[in-house]
C-alpha cells in the first residue's frame, strides 16, 4: 500500500513537469510566430513606405503602423526586439524553476551568463558595424548581430538551454542499479 501510494505520488510529480514543459514548449512555439508575424508585417511596411508600391502589410496589423514613420517602425522592432528576448529569457528561467529544483541557482546563473554574454556579443557586433568604413565589414559584422539577436528572440535558446541542462543532468547523476 505505501509503495502504492509513493509510486502515485513519483508519477503525479513526474507527469505534472512534463506538462509543465510541453506547455513551456507551446508558448514558445506560439510567440516564435508571433514574433515572425509582427516583424514580417513592420517589414512589409517599411518596404511600403520605401518604394510606395503594392502594400504586403496584414489589414490587422496595419490598423497599427500605418502612421508611422520608418523611423519610428525602426524603433518598435528595436522594443519588440528586447521583450522578445526578455520573453524567452523568462520561459528559460520558467523551465529552471520548474524542471530543475536541485541545480536551480547553478542553472539560474548558467542562463543569465548565457543570454548577456550573447548580448553582449550582440553589441559589440552592432558598434564595431557602425564605426567601420569598409562596407562589407560593416554588413558582415551588422548581420552577426542580427543573427544572434534572432537567436536570443527565438525558441532555440530556450530549447538549447534545456538540452545543455539535460546533458549536465544526465552526465551528473550516478547510475541506477
Amino acid at each position: 500500500m505505501l509503495i502504492s501510494t509513493t509510486l502515485k505520488i513519483q508519477i503525479n510529480n513526474s507527469l505534472k513537469k512534463y506538462i509543465i514543459l510541453l506547455t513551456l514548449l507551446l508558448i514558445a512555439f506560439s510567440l516564435d510566430f508571433l514574433r515572425d508575424y509582427i516583424f514580417v508585417n513592420i517589414n512589409y511596411q517599411i518596404h511600403y513606405l520605401n518604394y510606395l508600391d503594392f502594400n504586403y502589410t496584414d489589414s490587422f496589423i496595419e490598423k497599427f503602423i500605418s502612421n508611422y514613420s520608418i523611423n519610428e517602425l525602426s524603433n518598435i522592432k528595436w522594443m519588440l526586439s528586447f521583450f522578445f528576448i526578455l520573453m524567452f529569457a523568462a520561459i528559460s528561467f520558467l523551465l529552471i524553476h520548474y524542471k530543475y529544483k536541485k541545480q536551480q541557482k547553478k542553472f539560474q546563473l548558467l542562463t543569465a551568463a548565457f543570454f548577456v554574454f550573447i548580448l553582449t556579443f550582440i553589441g559589440i557586433s552592432y558598434f564595431t558595424s557602425i564605426t567601420l568604413t569598409d562596407i562589407s565589414l560593416q554588413n558582415s559584422f551588422y548581420n552577426i548581430s542580427i543573427e544572434l539577436s534572432h537567436y536570443l528572440q527565438s525558441s532555440l535558446s530556450f530549447i538549447s538551454l534545456f538540452m545543455i541542462f539535460e546533458l549536465y543532468q544526465r552526465f551528473n547523476t550516478p547510475p541506477t542499479q
